[in-house]
């Protein structure tokens, strides 16, 4: 659970700070608002590195950084240097309102960061323990714990929304491969379907200053440790005629790939994958195909019977033919029969 809380890591900490104009400058508080921290009860906070990798180098003597948080935004910051034994304790933390330490960890030319538990004047006192990790060259055993792709219509196109979990099975953090023209080295790459654009980063990227995407390969350029890490994104893959085929791979072997396609999208068929029945969900039963495939190979599903209708893509089945005109025109006529009954029988009763 600890390991989880942590959501990215970065190469060099100045990096951290500086990459894509990004900064973490304090908010200015009102004076009142920072008498009352400065005057108030104070907190410590216990900050622990541990090495994560079999005889690996210690932690002592790595600086790190305590950013404060209240309500999402720093409000102060706390650097300091661990001891020999990779060990430090942050004192004098203003805890008159509530403020959560965000602690980041420099060590091997990689910066590791995660949350603290939240300090208040009723609990003041807080630890944290970061696990850190020499680093390596060398491309590890890694692969795709698991990717599940929900696919469901929209403009002109197939919304595709991805969650990825990747691990790395080493106990080394790899920097990446070659470094590219942005000065920029690739860890995790993950092949989107044929077409796919628009691509949108929900979670567990830093932007599109350490992410590429090029050739329909989406590619993190972060640091892998050796954990779970999870990706959230998200893009548009567009029909064309009245299919589209939505294939999922990777430079590693996925060992578990779900696909998920309302009941309603036309007709699916499999590829490399099996039916796994229905599943309710908030977009109403999806049909599921699972699966999982090896290093380089991809799997997936191709939707067909899908035609576009106002700018919207749906199902074949639904699309309003002429039989369908005569059908309502057949409805209509038989309302207005039962009306003109119920009419006469009422006059007659008069």
């Amino acid at each position: 659970m600890r390991r989880a809380m942590r959501w990215m890591a970065w190469l060099g900490a100045a990096w951290l700070v500086c990459a894509c104009g990004v900064s973490v400058a304090q908010e200015v508080l009102p004076p009142e608002i920072q008498r009352m921290l400065d005057l108030g009860p104070k907190g410590s906070l216990m900050v622990r590195a541990t090495q994560g990798t079999k005889e690996g180098s210690s932690p002592g003597g790595a600086a790190i950084s305590v950013q404060l948080m209240h309500r999402g935004q720093p409000i102060r910051q706390v650097n300091a240097l661990l001891d020999e034994n990779g060990m430090v304790m942050v004192t004098d933390v203003p805890v008159a309102i509530g403020v959560r330490p965000l602690v980041q960890i420099g060590f091997a030319g990689v910066t590791y960061q995660e949350f603290g538990p939240e300090m208040t004047a009723e609990n003041p006192n807080a630890s944290i323990d970061i696990t850190v990790y020499d680093v390596t060259e060398t491309e590890p055993t890694w692969r795709v714990a698991m990717r599940q792709a929900i696919a469901s219509p929209g403009a002109q196109s197939v919304v595709v929304s991805e969650t990825v979990v990747v691990e790395n099975m080493g106990d080394r953090t790899w920097l990446g491969g070659p470094v590219d023209g942005r000065g920029n080295r690739t860890t995790v790459r993950l092949a989107l379907p044929a077409g796919a654009d628009r691509v949108n980063l929900d979670a567990g990227f830093h932007g599109w200053c350490c992410t590429a995407f090029e050739g329909g390969v989406l590619g993190v350029q972060m640091p892998l440790m050796p954990e779970r890490v999870t990706f959230r994104y998200s893009y548009e893959v567009p029909v064309s005629g009245d299919r589209v085929a939505l294939e999922f791979g990777s430079v590693a072997p996925t060992s578990a790939l779900s696909v998920l396609v309302p009941e309603n999208a036309g007709s699916a068929s499999a590829i490399g994958l099996s039916a796994q029945g229905m599943q309710a969900s908030e977009m109403g039963a999806m049909r599921v195909f699972a699966g999982q495939t090896e290093a380089g190979q991809s799997a997936g599903v191709v939707l067909t019977g899908l035609v576009s209708s106002r700018g919207n893509v749906i199902p074949m089945a639904e699309r309003t033919g002429g039989g369908n005109w005569a059908k309502i025109g057949a409805g209509v006529g038989l309302a207005l029969v039962v009306v003109l009954v119920i009419v006469v029988v009422s006059l007659k009763g008069r």
